[in-house]
């Protein structure tokens, strides 16, 4: 009887080690996002395994006024150690960082001028000031990400972040902010330590006051590991504007 007792508590935690175990999606494990746009599936993101050769395609969505547009950038950026060193963007824009004592990103320099980076008391990027605009964030008591303030010349467009616990966000900690300038869209996702599940918009113009409100839905499915799988896009109408997948 000891015997059959021991054969059982074998199998028992054979089974237990071979049950798969639910890891937090990181820069290595997390290898990117594709689009479907017309019919076909586009790279959105692409990361290589090491961060000393990592080449980025980027697609954007974006939304401009009552329509959307897509905008396409590649990167290829090199780093030093951990840190961001520098990116060409589409072989011919090249962009150079410098960095803080903390390793943190606190200018980005280019022929199109230069964005300096700001942190509040506990290091999360609070101000971006650019030549024609300046992106002030915000974040809830929990740490997460709230919302994005973005004041012209001409106006403000500030942009409400929802967002759900208990979900990992594998684009956290991706430097998508420091490469997106003023479109706050993928750039929000990078910051925020849950997926996001839903944007407003407020559009406010100095002369004219409040011109409109948007708001956009996310919608996901999850893997075996609970990472998530797809992500589905819908504008104010309920109409789908963007069909993603997550590569691991």
């Amino acid at each position: 009887m000891k015997n059959l007792f021991f054969a059982f508590l074998t199998i028992l935690l054979s089974l237990n080690a071979c049950k798969k175990k639910n890891p937090e999606p990181t820069l290595t494990s997390f290898s990117g996002m594709s689009q479907t746009y017309q019919g076909k599936e586009i790279p959105l993101f692409e990361f290589s395994a090491q961060p000393s050769s990592k080449l980025t395609a980027f697609h954007a969505t974006i939304a401009n006024g009552t329509t959307t547009t897509i905008k396409k950038n590649n990167y290829q950026l090199t780093y030093k150690g951990s840190n961001l060193f520098g990116a060409v963007i589409d072989s011919y824009i090249n962009v150079t960082y410098t960095w803080n004592t903390k390793n943190q990103i606190v200018s980005a320099s280019s022929s199109k001028g230069t964005l300096t980076y700001t942190y509040d008391d506990q290091d999360r990027l609070s101000i971006i000031t650019a030549p024609n605009y300046t992106c002030t964030y915000s974040y809830h008591p929990n740490g997460q990400v709230n919302d994005a303030l973005i004041a012209y010349s001409t106006g403000y467009t500030r942009v409400g972040v929802e967002s759900v616990g208990g979900k990992p966000n594998p684009l956290k900690g991706i430097p998508l902010v420091y490469l997106e300038g003023d479109v706050p869209i993928w750039a929000l996702f990078s910051l925020s330590e849950n997926i996001i599940i839903g944007l407003e918009y407020f559009y406010l113009s100095t002369q004219l006051g409040p011109i409109f409100t948007l708001k956009e839905r996310f919608y996901y499915t999850f893997d075996e590991y609970d990472r998530p799988a797809t992500l589905k896009r819908y504008d104010w109408d309920n109409k789908e504007i963007g069909n993603y997948r997550y590569h691991y």
